[in-house]
């Protein structure tokens, strides 16, 4: 039979759902994960936990079918920002949550750069969004090594359903991010200026991409699958 399976990553859990070509009544699975609350406008994720529970929502689907999706789709809670060293697959410490408000501040101090930062992203400055995220990981613990990767749920979830091989991100989801606009700027000469102005050290981006196939990537995460699944918690950044 044929089918494909969505991927719902959202902020307090995950929910894998195969539809069928045929039109059949949809079968799905849904796990949620820990929310962290370490202080007063913070919240983080384990992005290890979102793999764990998005890998058993999709191989409980995969199982109760018999057969694998033709393709898979990934909508995520978007501005999220995750970490991870793209030699180990391991992520540095929580993601942060679009939720938290601990850049504010740098949000108002950036705000002499406002009109360069509309015009390149179309977007406002606020904490909301993920590039200033970014900016506070490096500065507190992330290195700055060349395997260093930074991305949303959707890149996070890529990179591991794809055991390391795909880097990406989609249109939709690099056109969101305010800050985050590298994403789907970064070679665009105005996010070079506004790299230059405000964010003077380049930051390892996903390439941006329509990802609209996923074939046979699903066979990593079967029942077979070989994945590391991590059961120590992430440590918190704040």
């Amino acid at each position: 039979m044929t089918y494909v399976v969505a991927i719902d990553a959202g902020t307090t859990g995950v929910r894998s759902r195969a539809v069928f070509a045929d039109g059949r009544e949809t079968i799905s699975s849904y796990l949620e994960f820990t929310q962290y609350f370490p202080a007063p406008g913070l919240v983080e994720h384990d992005a290890d936990e979102i793999w764990r529970v998005t890998h058993g929502t999709l191989v409980e689907v995969i199982e109760r079918i018999g057969s694998l999706p033709a393709a898979i789709g990934i909508t995520n809670q978007r501005e999220t920002v995750v970490a991870w060293d793209r030699t180990t697959g391991d992520a540095f410490g929580r993601a942060i949550v679009w939720q938290d408000r601990r850049t504010s501040q740098r949000c108002v101090d950036l705000a002499p750069h406002l009109d360069l930062i509309r015009g390149v992203t179309g977007l406002v400055l606020d904490p909301y969004f993920s590039g200033t995220k970014i900016e506070w990981l490096l500065a507190n613990g992330v290195p700055r090594t060349p395997s260093v990767a930074f991305g949303t749920v959707d890149s996070w979830l890529l990179w591991k359903l794809t055991g390391g091989a795909v880097f990406a991100t989609d249109e939709s989801n690099a056109s969101s991010p305010s800050i985050r606009c590298p994403l789907s700027t970064i070679r665009a000469a105005g996010s070079v200026r506004l790299r230059q102005k405000v964010f003077p050290r380049a930051f390892p981006f996903p390439a941006s991409r329509v990802i609209s196939r996923l074939h046979s990537l699903v066979k990593r995460v079967s029942p077979r699958a070989t994945q590391r699944t991590p059961t120590e918690p992430a440590a918190s950044f704040s």
